[in-house]
C-alpha cells in the first residue's frame, strides 16, 4: 500500500499564497492518483466557512470530485473559533480531536503544513 501525503492547512484564508500553494498541489497528486489527506487545523478552519467568494473557497468545494477525501478537521479549533458544522461548507469532513493527529500523522508518508 502507498502511504499518503498529508497537507496540513494551518493558515486564514487571507493568506491567499500559502493557500494556493496548497491546493494547487492537492489537485496535482490527485491528478497523478497519489494518495491524499487533508488536515485543517488553527486558523486553517476558517478556510472552511460558507459564504466566501473567492476562487480559492470554490476550489475546495472540488475536492470530492478528485476523491481528495475524507477532510480531516480539528474539533478543538472550531470550538475555540465559535464555529459549529453549520457554518461551514459541505464537504465529506470527518471533526476530529487533537489526539487523534497523531496517528493520522504517522500514516502519512509526507507532511506539509500551509
Amino acid at each position: 500500500m502507498i502511504t499518503p501525503f498529508l497537507i496540513i492547512h494551518t493558515l486564514a484564508p487571507q493568506q491567499m499564497q500559502a493557500m494556493a500553494l496548497a491546493q494547487d498541489l492537492s489537485l496535482a497528486l490527485a491528478c497523478f492518483d497519489q494518495p491524499l489527506k487533508c488536515l485543517f487545523i488553527g486558523n486553517g478552519v476558517y478556510q472552511l466557512v460558507k459564504g466566501q467568494t473567492s476562487v480559492f473557497a470554490k476550489r475546495l468545494l472540488s475536492y470530492p470530485l478528485y476523491d481528495l477525501t475524507p477532510i480531516y478537521v480539528c474539533a478543538e479549533s472550531l470550538r475555540v473559533r465559535k464555529l459549529v458544522s453549520d457554518q461551514l461548507i459541505v464537504l465529506p469532513m470527518q471533526v476530529r480531536e487533537p489526539q487523534d493527529f497523531q496517528r493520522i500523522i504517522q500514516s502519512a508518508n509526507t507532511v506539509l503544513s500551509f
